[in-house]
């Protein structure tokens, strides 16, 4: 056990050394890169349940970043209910 806990720090610290060493606009163009996949993606799934539950999600996503910007100390607020 204490091996596999071991081998798994050592993967866990190469990957988060890998992410970290990463420049803001390589993360960015990966980014970008996914998004354009994603959208390919759905434009041939035009119609199906799944594109149109991504799409309302996207749209969620899309006022969550701009709420944020707004407000980057505080951030999004939820209505109460």
């Amino acid at each position: 056990v204490k091996a596999e806990i071991a081998d798994l720090r050592a993967e866990a610290t190469r990957l988060l050394d890998t992410q970290l060493s990463k420049s803001a606009e390589g993360i960015r163009k990966e980014q970008a890169a996914a998004a354009a996949a994603v959208t390919r993606k759905l434009e041939a799934a035009r119609g199906t349940k799944w594109a149109a539950k991504y799409q309302e999600d996207l749209a969620f996503v899309s006022w969550f970043d701009g709420a944020a910007a707004q407000d980057p100390a505080g951030g999004p607020r939820a209505a109460a209910a």
